[in-house]
């Protein structure tokens, strides 16, 4: 790497920080070469408070994010894909707990982009991480922007002999905010905090899917860049018409889910909604004994028995300590 590189490389780092202090806490990562964080961010929320009759301004932390940044010295609108491709690269990467996002650093404008990388789950889906060679985000240039227009397109697969290489299209960026708009644009500031709470709850969304094996994700599908109210996120369901390699069995789907349905069920039954508690009993019952929890199994044998259920006088089950598998 060239001093000129270094140089640009810290010159960007510094101007990225000053930029995103405006809109988040922030804090710089000293892993982000192995792990590709640059720094761990808290969207931040302003709000007044009073004290003795007294005005103040104050902020708070909201919502937690990841973000890497990519600078470009140069005005020519040329970026490079942040790629991922080793094991410990990609696992890192789809076992992120907090929401990840990618930005652009153009220091010649001052100009900061950031992307939400919500269909990086697709080939997750679709492959499975154990036959994803190489995931490739990919930033836009003048000429596929102005082709593609607002929408994102589906992540790319491209083989290449034993290789599965999956290339994400970021599409135009999600927020775009220049140095000198920092004080001067407060209403651009809070759509930019809109924007990033909406696509960052989007994202846990997306964690909590995968920790539960359900083959589906929220991305961001169309929007307009620094519009909240045009961003509209959809649900995309992996099947075996997509691809190729993996999908998740049905069957590892529910048993993930079955604390989520056992609370549920009890929460029907303890409202009398017997209707619906039926229906979640039948969900239930497909459930592998060994996931079972043993002191509801004790003391409400039909929620896993599948027995019929007996419309008496009932009294709403408490279940006391804590709940264990078998």
């Amino acid at each position: 790497m060239s001093l000129l590189s270094t140089k640009n490389g810290f010159r960007g780092e510094y101007l990225a920080r000053y930029v995103i202090s405006r809109f988040a806490f922030i804090s710089e990562s000293s892993v982000g070469e192995d792990f590709g964080i640059d720094f761990y961010c808290g969207l931040s929320k302003e709000s007044k408070m009073v004290k003795n009759k007294t005005k103040y301004d104050a902020v708070y932390f909201s919502k937690p994010f990841f973000l890497q940044i990519k600078t470009n010295a140069e005005k020519k609108y040329n970026r490079k894909n942040i790629c991922y491709d080793t094991k410990e690269r990609l696992d890192t990467l789809y076992n992120f707990d907090t929401p990840f996002f990618v930005g652009y650093l153009n220091l010649k404008t001052k100009q900061l982009d950031i992307h939400s990388t919500s269909p990086m789950y697709y080939p997750y889906y679709c492959s499975g991480i154990d036959n994803i060679s190489k995931v490739a985000f990919e930033f836009r240039n003048d000429e596929k922007s102005k082709n593609l227009g607002q929408t994102v397109g589906f992540p790319r697969l491209i083989r290449k002999s034993t290789e599965r290489r999956w290339y994400v299209d970021l599409g135009e960026p999600i927020i775009t905010i220049k140095v000198d708009e920092i004080d001067t644009n407060p209403t651009l500031i809070e759509e930019i905090r809109k924007i990033l709470s909406f696509c960052i709850d989007r994202e846990f969304e997306n964690i909590v899917a995968k920790k539960l094996d359900l083959s589906y994700y929220r991305w961001m599908y169309e929007y307009q860049t620094n519009k909240f109210q045009t961003f509209k996120s959809g649900y995309k369901y992996i099947n075996v018409a997509d691809d190729f390699d993996y999908v998740g069995e049905s069957k590892d789907m529910l048993n993930s889910l079955h604390p989520y349905l056992v609370g549920l069920a009890l929460s029907f039954k303890n409202e009398n909604d017997i209707d619906n508690y039926k229906l979640v009993r039948e969900l239930i019952k497909q459930i592998d004994p060994k996931f079972w929890f043993k002191n509801i199994d004790e003391q409400l044998k039909e929620m896993y028995s599948g027995k019929e259920y007996i419309e008496t006088n009932y009294e709403p089950i408490k279940l006391s300590g804590f709940t264990e598998n078998i």
